[in-house]
């Protein structure tokens, strides 16, 4: 899914393969980050998949939610336990620059959102070189 304010299916269950190259033609919109609804989204997406297959959502964002007006961060933890409830695993990945890092949102990602208590971080020029170590990561939650 690509999110912002709002939550839009940008490509429906696919390869790892595909889906790399759907992420790269993703564009910021800008807006608001709407991790809850974006979660919810990826939930019912994956719905569909075989049943022996690990489902896995990658969470990229730029931090924490600001979507829905009310608790987005409550909205969103409420929607990532619910996707570990239907074992589902939850890997976010922090956008922001290395001179920017927040705390905050690190520790929010890593209690609220994760399935596993990890969370990437990585600048949008970096992004690339984080695929190897985000590889070995994915290899071990399957």
């Amino acid at each position: 899914v690509h999110f912002g304010t709002n939550v839009t299916i940008a490509s429906a269950l696919e390869s790892w393969r595909q889906s790399i190259e759907t992420i790269n033609q993703l564009k910021y919109n800008g807006g608001g980050s709407n991790l809850a609804g974006a979660i919810s989204r990826c939930v019912a997406t994956l719905a569909i998949s075989p049943p022996n297959r690990k489902n896995i959502i990658l969470l990229m964002g730029v931090g924490t939610p600001s979507v829905p007006e009310v608790n987005p961060l409550e909205a969103a933890a409420t929607a990532a336990m619910n996707a570990r409830n239907q074992n589902t695993a939850i890997v976010p990945i922090l956008i922001e620059e290395p001179t920017s890092a927040d705390d905050s949102n690190v520790l929010y990602l890593k209690n609220e959102i994760s399935s596993d208590g990890q969370v990437f971080a990585s600048d949008l020029v970096d992004l690339n070189n984080l695929r190897e170590r985000l590889f070995e990561h994915l290899i071990c939650l399957t």
